[in-house]
C-alpha cells in the first residue's frame, strides 16, 4: 500500500521531516499541558487575580502577532534551524520563570517573553520546512505536521481534565514537567 511522499502513514520517511515532526508533538503536548494548568497555577500558587492573569495573556497574545515578522526574516537571513533552537531554549526558561513569579509586573514580562518565543519558535519552523522540503511536498508535510501539533495538544490535555477540582499542588508538577 503506498502512503504518498511517506512510506509510513505515521513515521515520515525524511530525516529532517521526523526531526520537525518530533519537536512539533513536543512541543504540542507542552502547550496542552500549559493551557489545561496555567490559570489554575496562576490564580492559586502565584496569587494573580483573574482579571491579571486574562490581561496578562492578552499582551502575550498580542506580542506573539507581532514577532512571526522579525523572527521570520532573521530566520530567513540566518540558519532558520538555529534560531529556532534557541527559541524554544527562550521558551524552556520562559516557563521555568513562571514558577518564581508572584506579581503582576513580573508575570507580564514573563508572559510575554514566553509567547515571543514560542511564537517565533512556530515561525523557524515554517522557514525551516521552506528550506529543508521540496516544493511538491510542502503542503503535504505542513498538513502533517499540523495534526500531529493538534493530536499533541489534545494529549497535553487530557491527563489534566479530572485533576482541576483537586487544587494546584500537582500544577506545580505540570510546569516543571512542561518546561
Amino acid at each position: 500500500m503506498k502512503h504518498g511522499v511517506f512510506p509510513s502513514p505515521i513515521l515520515p520517511a525524511d530525516r529532517t521531516v521526523r526531526g520537525l515532526a518530533i519537536a512539533q508533538t513536543m512541543g504540542a503536548v507542552a502547550a496542552g499541558v500549559y493551557f489545561s494548568s496555567s490559570a489554575l497555577f496562576f490564580s492559586r500558587a502565584s496569587g494573580l487575580a483573574p482579571l491579571e492573569i486574562g490581561l496578562g495573556f492578552t499582551l502575550a497574545g498580542l506580542v506573539s502577532l507581532l514577532v512571526p515578522l522579525p523572527f521570520g526574516i532573521l530566520a530567513d537571513r540566518w540558519n532558520a534551524r538555529n534560531i529556532a533552537a534557541w527559541l524554544t531554549v527562550g521558551a524552556g526558561i520562559s516557563d521555568w520563570i513562571f514558577l518564581l513569579v508572584s506579581g503582576f509586573t513580573a508575570f507580564i514580562i514573563t508572559a510575554c517573553c514566553f509567547a515571543a518565543c514560542l511564537r517565533g519558535a512556530m515561525t523557524a519552523h515554517m522557514a525551516m520546512i521552506a528550506t529543508f522540503i521540496d516544493a511538491s511536498q510542502r503542503t503535504q508535510t505542513s498538513a502533517y505536521l499540523r495534526a500531529l501539533g493538534n493530536c499533541g495538544l489534545s494529549a497535553g490535555l487530557c491527563p489534566w481534565r479530572g485533576h482541576f477540582p483537586r487544587g494546584c499542588h500537582r500544577l506545580s508538577v505540570a510546569a516543571i514537567g512542561n518546561a
